[in-house]
């Protein structure tokens, strides 16, 4: 007389025979259902990747032809910076988290800046925020200057004080003579010589020295 073995007898017998075998064979549910989540989770980046490349290449696509199209023809003058501000919000409406908008948005704010409207200007780069260190300096350093030139001192030296703070902060030589001007055409001189003092004290590029010992010779 044959005996029959049940179909999973044959293989919990093998996986008994080892410590980790044994767990298994106990917990097979469990151990299958931690294999799936595995795979499923595999899965899931997969596609997460792909998704966000596609929307990756879709922004830098659009970006690209904001830059060749409206941002050229405001450049040229050929349309106001209401349209050309317009149609960058919208953009950045869709794609503000993308590298490729920050230095599409820098570079509008630059031609902004160049005609003087420089509100326009200020609203775009707050549209926009840092991913990283780097990218909040550059942010931060023309947001300080057009801060400057909208008089708005106790902004722009809230903003270089960030800066301060920036472990990529390229040029604290210049970041300090920033807070010096700010503090001068508040009236503060006492604060605005500190300032000025600190950037001859850096090694920092000979031009911002030079123009803090300008400053410096005002205030005396």
């Amino acid at each position: 007389m044959t005996t029959q073995v049940a179909p999973n007898e044959g293989l919990n017998s093998e996986l008994n025979s080892t410590e980790l075998g044994a767990f298994i064979a106990k917990n097979k549910a469990l151990v299958i259902g931690l294999i799936l989540l595995i795979i499923g989770a595999t899965a899931g980046y997969g596609i997460f990747s792909y998704v966000k490349n596609q929307q990756n290449e879709k922004a830098a696509q659009t970006l690209y032809s904001f830059e060749t199209g409206s941002l050229e023809k405001f450049k040229k003058g050929e349309i106001d910076s209401a349209a050309m501000v317009s149609e960058l919000k919208t953009i950045l409406g869709e794609f503000g988290d993308s590298s490729a908008a920050i230095s599409t948005t820098l570079l509008a704010v630059d031609h902004l800046t160049n005609k003087g409207q420089n509100q326009e200007a200020f609203e775009i780069i707050s549209l926009i925020s840092a991913s990283n260190s780097l990218q909040s300096y550059f942010i931060n350093v023309r947001k300080a200057v057009i801060q400057q030139d909208l008089k708005d001192y106790d902004g722009a030296i809230v903003t270089l004080k960030e800066l301060k703070s920036n472990d990529r902060a390229l040029s604290m030589g210049r970041i300090e003579l920033e807070l010096g001007r700010s503090y001068l055409a508040k009236g503060d001189t006492a604060s605005a010589k500190g300032h000025f003092e600190r950037v001859l004290t850096l090694t920092t590029e000979n031009v911002y020295k030079s123009l803090a010992k300008y400053h410096l010779n005002t205030i005396k």
